[in-house]
């Protein structure tokens, strides 16, 4: 077995937690006069020998904590293998693991592994996709260009899926703006902790996973007019010239201001008495950052509805216009706006 993964990895050495000795088993592109193929010696040499010869100074704290040995079985129990990603002296890319390799009969990890790994041809790759979604976030939230509400599971994966390998290919250069009208714990908790990165998982017919981290979502944006913060970043989107088009998955329901006898839903009816500035539902929502932009210059805009529904374009319309003309109604919108969303050659359907 060593054999086997010994062409895989720079470097490996098996290391006795109990002696507290190592020995080097296999040494393919590491410093040879250092890490001489069956050399030994104790534990303390191998991690300060590593840390002082391997790691980039700006790492080393961090390998340290790593590498350090007394605090390994713990950082190991019930996981086979940890690794970590570091740069070395070179500034070439490594990845340093341990893998559990004996136990005791009180299941107490014995003896490990420790692997060297070159990952600098994928990491740099890794660090310039990085960058190229870091300036395409960076342009998104300067300049806007395409707005979502809706943001589960099917926008992440399917959509954003789509937009990411645009962007990958050069014809999209700035991610979507995510906006949640309904459930923020979505931004809270899915968005904001990893970055606004998803991970996409296919499952082939035969069983075998396919992975991608998706990049393409810029920002993700609650609609809650009840948050200041939230509410005016989302009115600076609105407002800018540069974007050109919301869609929507919010299904079918998310368009709908009327029970089947014709009467408004109470949070209908609330946002139409209430208006713009304290909107709530996603078609008042809309309707108030569409209001935004009418005052802000009256741009352009394409709102798309991709939800699966028969005619979800015109029933979009039909729901952003009849909210604006109930704000008409209730005297907090001029005739003015109701001409600019009515026009389709301004906002078109």
């Amino acid at each position: 077995i060593i054999r086997a993964i010994g062409s895989i990895y720079m470097g490996i050495a098996t290391i006795n937690l109990v002696d507290k000795t190592y020995m080097i088993l296999s040494n393919k592109n590491l410093d040879k006069d250092i890490f001489k193929p069956h050399s030994t010696g104790s534990i303390e040499q191998l991690k300060d020998i590593f840390v002082n010869v391997n790691a980039a100074h700006k790492y080393k704290d961090d390998v340290l904590e790593f590498i350090n040995f007394t605090t390994l079985p713990d950082r190991m129990k019930d996981k086979q293998m940890i690794s970590m990603e570091l740069e070395g002296i070179s500034g070439r890319w490594y990845t340093c693991s341990f893998i559990v390799e004996k136990k005791d009969k009180n299941g107490n990890i014995t003896d490990v592994l420790m692997t060297i790994s070159d990952i600098d041809e994928i990491k740099h790759k890794e660090l310039e996709v990085k960058e190229k979604l870091k300036e395409a976030a960076e342009k998104a939230k300067k300049e806007p260009g395409w707005v979502h509400f809706g943001i589960g599971n099917i926008f992440r994966i399917f959509i954003g899926g789509i937009a990411d390998g645009l962007l990958e290919e050069g014809i999209m250069d700035k991610g979507i703006t995510c906006v949640e009208t309904f459930d923020y714990d979505v931004v809270d908790k899915i968005y904001k902790p990893y970055d606004n990165l998803g991970l996409s998982v296919i499952l082939h017919g035969d069983g075998t996973r396919e992975y991608k981290v998706l990049g393409s979502l810029a920002e993700a944006v609650k609609a809650q007019s009840a948050d200041p913060v939230q509410w005016n970043r989302l009115k600076e989107i609105f407002k800018s010239p540069s974007l050109q088009m919301v869609s929507f998955t919010i299904t079918e329901k998310g368009y709908a201001l009327q029970k089947a006898d014709g009467t408004w839903f109470p949070f209908v009816e609330a946002d139409i008495k209430n208006g713009p500035d304290q909107a709530t539902g996603a078609m008042a929502v809309l309707v108030a950052m569409l209001f935004e932009r009418y005052r802000a210059g009256k741009y352009p805009l394409a709102l798309v509805s991709m939800d699966n529904c028969s005619k979800n374009g015109a029933k979009l319309r039909e729901s952003v216009l009849t909210m604006a003309e109930e704000w008409e109604k209730e005297g907090f919108v001029d005739a003015g706006f109701i001409h600019y969303v009515s026009d389709e050659k301004v906002v078109a359907f």
